[in-house]
């Protein structure tokens, strides 16, 4: 499983689809879905929204590989391609923004 999270602003559908894709085209990613699965076109990837944050919207992604410790270098390659690809698309990593505000100056 692997996480992304965008800002509220950003276009869902795109965002998930860019997973979808990214991992879908990582050749350590296998397909473990039955006939049946095939057949009912479930996808190979699962993503879906999981949590709605203070500064942004959580998508998860799970998939499989053959290798346990294929998991690591799967991990980094799709950070690192889906950020490209949401770059590309605009779509924004959101960051936790403070403001601060000073008394003295609202007097």
């Amino acid at each position: 499983m692997i996480n992304f999270e965008v800002s509220y602003d950003s276009d869902l559908e795109k965002a998930k689809e860019i997973i979808q894709e990214v991992i879908e085209a990582n050749s350590l990613c296998i397909d473990r879905r039955t006939k049946t699965q095939k057949q009912n076109n479930m996808p190979r990837v699962e993503v879906g929204i999981s949590k709605l944050g203070a500064y942004s919207i959580t998508i998860d992604a799970f998939f499989w590989v053959a290798n346990p410790r294929d998991a690591i270098i799967v991990n980094r390659s799709l950070n690192g391609e889906a950020i490209r690809r949401f770059k590309e698309e605009g779509l924004v990593v959101p960051y936790p923004n403070l403001v601060v505000r000073n008394e003295q100056d609202t007097k």
